[in-house]
């Protein structure tokens, strides 16, 4: 089974881009590797402009996008654009940078908390 999640990435003051992550959007999946791996807000954004994905690796390179690798049409799998953030009805989990840090928003929980204080025992590689 498949869990979805949204990243998204605050570009301006009421601006938001958000792609849809297919696989392993749980904390201790995607949550993790943004949290290792995608740590300024340069990365974030040449992830976000490759719009929707099948699954977040290490790094861009490694990872899976429905345009890019397999070849889907961009305008059906590029990034969404909003005046606020929202948690997308598909998500079970909505990442979110902003302000150079990362927060997370479950499906069970609408507040967004630090993605950090999920793994405060978790060193960065």
């Amino acid at each position: 089974m498949s869990t979805h999640a949204a990243i998204t990435l605050q570009t301006g003051e009421k601006e938001y881009k958000q792609i849809y992550c297919h696989f392993d959007g749980m904390i201790n999946g995607v949550g993790e590797k943004l949290f290792k791996f995608y740590t300024t807000y340069e990365q974030i954004k040449n992830l976000i402009e490759l719009g929707d994905m099948s699954f977040l690796n290490s790094t861009i390179e490694t990872s899976y996008f429905y345009n890019r690798d397999r070849k889907d049409d961009f305008k059906q799998v590029a990034p969404e654009v909003y005046n606020i953030n929202i948690m997308p009805d598909w998500a079970y989990y909505n990442y979110l940078f902003q302000d150079g840090e990362w927060f997370v928003q479950s499906i069970n929980n609408s507040d967004f908390s630090p993605l950090k204080e999920h793994f405060k025992s978790c060193k960065k590689d």
